[in-house]
């Protein structure tokens, strides 16, 4: 069912409902409209978190349409020791939290994600390139249509994503983030086909993670360092960049990681003579 916000925003559809140990039905929305086909991949790729989540959560689920029973003997906390000290002294203890603490602590991260989502629909709903924003149990999934890799870059870089950790799922990319603490998986659509374009156009392209840099230009990283590939490449293929005026050579993800993001230094385009309004050049 989809109900229009009063207030103007965008249609809320009602897409599932998830149960967290508590037993307490969390809502998961869905902002707008997802491409026809594109609902199962962003179940299959965004939501699942561990292939055996669905397994342990049919084994653990009561039945429908009954409560979980209480557990009035249920300790909030079991204490274990940590080791002898092999002396006869005495064991140091640490608490482990019990099945209510659990709970109280798996609500209070949902809590948390629905907050997120909320925060960030006021911010980005009406963003063209936001597609869904999805609150599953404690994490927030954004999903974003891709027409520019360039707005897939702000995005990543403004939610904290490590381009060492985006993964490639058929024709979108997915990778973990932050905001405000809370984790959210960041999905672009469209952005291998992207990355195709960019190897094409590029004079001598190289892809790294999610992203393709044109080794025939210098880069600038986030300290203003200018980094030129001399054509020298390490064992495994990485190309390896100096810092102009200096010979140590640095490896293309090393810069990225510890500098990045680095920003290519393109020629500026000739001047063109502009003719007066007498006729003469």
């Amino acid at each position: 069912m989809v109900t229009n916000d009063q207030s103007g925003g965008m249609p809320e559809q009602m897409l599932d409902v998830r149960k967290g140990p508590s037993g307490g039905v969390r809502r998961v929305h869905l902002l707008g409209g997802l491409p026809q086909g594109r609902l199962g991949g962003l179940e299959d790729l965004a939501l699942r978190r561990d292939p055996d989540d669905a397994t342990r959560e049919q084994a653990t689920a009561p039945a429908s349409g009954q409560a979980p029973e209480p557990c009035a003997d249920q300790p909030a906390a079991v204490f274990v020791a940590d080791g002898d000290d092999g002396i006869g002294g005495a064991q140091r203890h640490r608490a482990v939290p019990g099945l209510a603490d659990v709970a109280v602590n798996w609500d209070r991260a949902c809590d948390r994600a629905d907050r997120a989502v909320t925060a960030l629909t006021v911010a980005y709903g009406r963003h063209p390139c936001v597609l869904a924003l999805v609150a599953d149990g404690d994490l927030v999934v954004l999903v974003l249509r891709v027409v520019d890799v360039r707005a897939w870059y702000a995005w990543r870089t403004a939610l904290r994503v490590p381009p060492e950790a985006v993964a490639f799922c058929g024709d979108s990319c997915v990778g973990t983030g932050t905001y405000e603490g809370v984790p959210v998986r960041l999905m672009g659509l469209s952005v291998p086909t992207l990355l195709e374009s960019e190897m094409e156009s590029a004079a001598e392209p190289y892809r790294l993670w999610d992203q393709v840099y044109d080794l025939a230009l210098p880069y600038l990283d986030i300290r203003g360092n200018e980094w030129r590939h001399q054509g020298v490449w390490a064992p495994d293929g990485i190309p390896l960049l100096t810092v102009t005026g200096r010979t140590e050579r640095c490896r293309l993800s090393n810069i990225v990681v510890q500098m990045g993001p680095l920003i290519p230094v393109r020629p500026m385009p000739s001047a063109v003579p502009v003719p007066s309004g007498n006729g003469a050049t």
